[in-house]
């Protein structure tokens, strides 16, 4: 977007190291479910490390296997030479199996996880056993981090503020820095309704073609400014000490995550045959620092429109739990290659759970 703000290094910068960090060999065995709470359409992350290297040759002579069961149940398993590292699952889509989460019921469950290495023409390896909890509970009981309203516009209607309020809702992990990353999307308007791709150098933008460059195919790009670090949306505005975003913590006290924007054009933005300029927008929430980082919890879509003549509207869309969409992804990988960011993962613990018994 183009917009006036000063960009502003966070603690948070201090903090991402240590989460980009590969995991250390592992001397012991690790499970985890991230969150442990929630519906059945939750996205429980199912972490397991620690399962050993092998001591000979992986995979010639050796091979490290696992297995995951729900419940006695069994949803995965797998043998190769990655899993020296740990794994993690998703529920809502378990690699051959699809949603196992769509099918648990309201109540505590119980995870196992058996493996370890098993080398070939060699004494035996005893597989390792852990097992950890997790819980399915109601849509009210879990509660809403997007609230009543989650989407909200100045009384001008010219600025728009979206808060995320994790604190209180079973399925947002732990989390010490929960951020909002935002794409924008410009699209020229005929006046009968075709909207096109118009890229800010058609918009007469400053720097137009280094915002270009930034550009997936289908004309989205992270909605950050060009000397950003990172693509979470931080900073103030210029000359004021006003936020547009404010990063939110999970850990035992309430912050929301909330982010404002006001775009912005004038008349020079418009080439002939333009009647409007509209702002496509998605924003989803990620944990960027905690137990819980490397999870996406939630987003919104938003429009903005300027007319030719000067009317601006801004069209709110809808909030809810789900992951980013495909094209949202692409636009951030391809801001990450160009900016050589690497992504927080979600952790492979080694150790947590209990020995099976």
């Amino acid at each position: 977007m183009h917009r006036r703000f000063r960009w502003i290094p966070l603690a948070l910068a201090l903090l991402l190291p240590s989460v980009l960090r590969a995991p250390s060999s592992a001397l012991g065995q690790g499970l985890s479910v991230s969150p442990s709470c929630g519906t059945s359409e939750t996205h429980f992350i199912i972490s397991g490390g620690g399962l050993g290297a092998c001591p000979k040759s992986c995979p010639d002579s050796c091979h490290v296997f696992y297995s995951v069961s729900i419940d006695g149940n069994a949803i995965f398993s797998t043998a190769d030479c990655q899993s020296q590292t740990g794994f993690t699952i998703d529920l809502q889509n378990v690699p051959g199996t699809g949603c196992v989460a769509c099918t648990l019921q309201v109540t505590t469950h119980t995870v196992k996880l058996e493996g370890g290495p098993e080398p070939s023409n060699y004494p035996p390896v005893p597989p390792r056993c852990v097992t950890t909890t997790f819980q399915v509970v109601t849509a009210a009981t879990n509660g809403d981090p997007w609230g009543n309203q989650p989407m909200t516009l100045t009384s001008d209607g010219r600025w728009i503020n979206i808060n995320f309020l994790g604190c209180a809702t079973c399925d947002v992990p732990p989390c010490d820095s929960i951020v909002m990353v935002q794409t924008i999307r410009p699209r020229a308007d005929d006046g009968l309704g075709h909207l096109t791709p118009y890229g800010y150098v058609q918009q007469h933008v400053v720097d137009g073609a280094r915002y270009d460059s930034l550009l997936a195919a289908d004309g989205r790009r992270i909605d950050v400014p060009l000397i950003a670090y990172s693509p979470y949306y931080l900073g103030t505005y210029l000359g004021t000490p006003l936020p547009i975003a404010r990063p939110a913590i999970k850990d035992g006290h309430c912050q929301a995550a909330s982010i404002m924007d006001r775009p912005n054009r004038t008349i020079d933005s418009f080439r002939p045959g333009v009647a409007a300029i509209v702002f496509e927008f998605e924003v989803n929430v990620f944990c960027a620092v905690g137990v819980g980082a490397g999870q996406w919890l939630g987003g919104c879509a938003w429009i903005w429109r300027r007319s030719l003549e000067g009317t601006t509207t801004i069209t709110l869309g809808s909030c809810a739990r789900s992951t980013p969409s495909s094209e949202f992804m692409t636009a951030l990988e391809h801001w990450s290659s160009l900016r050589g960011f690497t992504r927080p993962a979600p952790t492979r613990p080694v150790s947590g759970g209990e020995a099976c018994k």
